[in-house]
């Protein structure tokens, strides 16, 4: 299945195969943690910053394409800190998805590894991103990649 492989840049026209994507990510996502619903109108939002995120230069989207069907993608930008702090910049990892019949098959791995060859490229060394410790599946695959919790993120409901 990963020979026919390919991790290429998002194309404008890719936009509405990244949406079906994106919404089984987060209905996946809402099962877990009700907090993750999303809205009847949440398609022409994300339509929406995914075209800001095509175009920036500061930010990468990639797609896993296997047999001409986009079966992954993952978005990634460089992040600008405060002037309090002395590293300037940081990437962040804002998503990455992969079909469900996809999973298990290192699409996820090839996506991240692409998208750290880019942050490396323009010198970025930190990359960060947010963990639904509830969903082991990506607990595991992110720790298989490197990744260490640095902080938590805590909520409380009320």
């Amino acid at each position: 299945m990963c020979e026919d492989l390919i991790i290429r840049t998002a194309r404008q026209s890719d936009v509405n195969s990244i949406v079906q994507l994106w919404r089984e990510f987060m209905e996946y996502h809402a099962e877990i943690d009700p907090h993750f619903a999303i809205t009847n109108h949440s398609d022409r939002h994300f339509i929406d910053y995914l075209g800001q995120l095509i175009s920036s230069r500061m930010a990468r989207v990639r797609v896993a394409v296997i047999d001409g069907q986009i079966c992954g993608y993952i978005t990634a930008k460089i992040e600008t800190r405060p002037p309090i702090f002395v590293q300037k910049r940081h990437g962040m990892i804002s998503d990455l998805a992969v079909s469900a019949d996809c999973r298990r098959h290192g699409i996820g791995r090839r996506m991240t590894e692409d998208v750290l060859q880019w942050f490396e490229s323009r010198h970025v060394n930190r990359v960060e991103l947010i963990l639904l410790t509830a969903n082991p599946l990506s607990t595991r695959f992110w720790q298989s990649m490197g990744f260490k919790t640095y902080c938590a993120r805590l909520f409380r409901e009320i």
